[in-house]
């Protein structure tokens, strides 16, 4: 708007400029265009435009360029004044109490300054200057009376536009993961079945790791025994070839018995008849996220398990690790997690799904929680930290998922006293958020405000 109008007078008085008032006026109008395309990009990106100081630099060039814009005029009656209206308004939208005092106390004086240097003022004495501080002092006045009532007014519809923008940006950030769960699906698939198909691997397996539940676990299998995949999980701290592989990020061949496997498994499944080859999955950073399993008979063991086979099992870990990694259902659960505490300002937020145990009556209805199938973090809520929050069996969780309502407790003493533990680690007050997953599983959003000391002294 600025630029129009500076640019509009300019064209209508451009004969009573000289060559070098061409050239200044000229050089001026193309700084407030390049102060425009600055400020439509501003405008267009979401997160310069939440930058405070950003907003405060916006402010004062809004405020120089409409005093240059005034001074042009030379006539401190212009109308160009009323620009100075913008930047009043934008202070009280985006700055506080003492910076929207400064950017008001600093129109006044960028008024008095405009006016002093116009060629009109500039020769009168400094009694006739002075004599129209009056007039320019009730034009700040109202600029003042009408920006700042309306700045006033609008900001709580902004503030509810704030509300609305990070929830529809927690929404579209849950549905972005929705893709993910997808693609995580079609790396897996295509892994088993090169191993199946290209490499003639008679069967193949991936397991990956959990960190939140402290184990490694099969997810998906090829030509094995789905209890075979069900069983197939373990402690990290455990000793088995899945947490071998995941702790030492080795390859390792296996042709019948080996004191890492699990021995129920081995008989169950009769292992005993098959040569297998174990890889480690690992992400960008060189952690071992998951492990690949593949293999065949021992009587095919020399056919298949060629030298080309195995670096290409290595390979695969290696080549599909970081897209396996950030795919991960847990993964993807802290997205949630996390816009669970943008939404609502809190400190730390841990998600629990359970699958269901199915009543066999009402009394026993909702006493325990079944296994925990997924689980996750954001936040303060270290992998630890989620692991020590589980639910009990009868506590506000239980209540919520009964209810179908949240529960909370902020009272400092009783939070306190009925919950100790989470309370000598910082935290001060929990609200607990039902999730219905479905009727073969159930889950729980746990969200903690810790207090300002502990929680600092938890960071450090």
């Amino acid at each position: 708007m600025i630029t129009f109008a500076v640019g509009l007078r300019f064209y209508i008085h451009r004969s009573e400029y000289t060559a070098s008032e061409w050239l200044f006026r000229l050089t001026i109008i193309a700084l407030f265009m390049l102060a425009t395309l600055a400020a439509t990009h501003v405008a267009f990106k979401p997160a310069l435009r939440r930058s405070q100081h950003l907003q405060a630099a916006a402010i004062l060039i809004d405020i120089a360029l409409i005093s240059v814009a005034y001074w042009l005029t030379g006539q401190y009656g212009s109308d160009v004044f009323l620009f100075y209206y913008l930047p009043i308004f934008a202070s009280v939208e985006h700055l506080r109490g003492r910076g929207v005092a400064a950017v008001c106390l600093g129109v006044g004086l960028a008024m008095v300054v405009a006016v002093s240097f116009m060629d009109t003022i500039r020769g009168r004495p400094w009694t006739q200057f002075l004599a129209l501080l009056p007039v320019v002092s009730l034009r700040w006045l109202f600029l003042l009376a009408i920006a700042l009532s309306s700045a006033l007014v609008f900001r709580s519809l902004s503030r509810g536009q704030a509300q609305l923008l990070t929830l529809l940006g927690a929404l579209h950030a849950g549905a972005a993961a929705i893709p993910d769960v997808q693609a995580l699906e079609e790396t897996l698939e295509s892994i088993l079945s090169e191993l199946t198909e290209r490499l003639n691997f008679e069967f193949a397996a991936i397991s990956l790791v959990d960190e939140y539940r402290n184990c490694v676990e099969t997810v998906r299998g090829r030509n094995i025994s789905p209890g075979w995949v069900m069983r197939a999980k373990h402690p990290l701290d455990g000793i088995d070839i899945q947490t071998y592989i995941v702790n030492t990020g080795e390859t390792k061949v296996i042709a019948g018995w080996d004191d890492l496997l699990d021995k129920e498994i081995y008989e169950r499944f009769e292992q005993w008849r098959l040569a297998r080859v174990f890889a480690p999955i690992f992400s960008e950073d060189g952690h071992v996220v998951g492990m690949i399993e593949a293999g065949c008979t021992k009587e095919r063991e020399h056919e298949v398990f060629t030298d080309a086979a195995v670096e290409r099992v290595k390979q695969l870990g290696r080549e599909k690790g970081e897209e396996i990694a950030r795919t991960r259902p847990h993964v993807l659960l802290e997205v949630i997690a996390n816009r669970a505490i943008e939404l609502i300002g809190a400190d730390s937020a841990v998600l629990h799904v359970y699958r269901r145990i199915l009543p066999e009556s009402l009394e026993s209805e909702g006493q325990d929680w079944g296994e925990l199938i997924l689980a996750a973090g954001a936040g303060k809520a270290t992998p630890e930290f989620v692991t020590f929050d589980q639910p009990s069996r009868a506590g506000r969780g239980r209540k919520a998922i009964q209810t179908g309502a949240p529960q909370w407790l902020d009272d400092a003493n009783e939070f306190a006293a009925e919950y100790p533990g989470l309370h000598r680690r910082g935290v001060e007050a929990l609200a607990v958020v039902p999730l219905k997953l479905g009727p073969d599983s159930e889950g729980l959003l746990g969200v903690h405000f810790w207090h300002p000391v502990s929680a600092s002294l938890h960071v450090s």
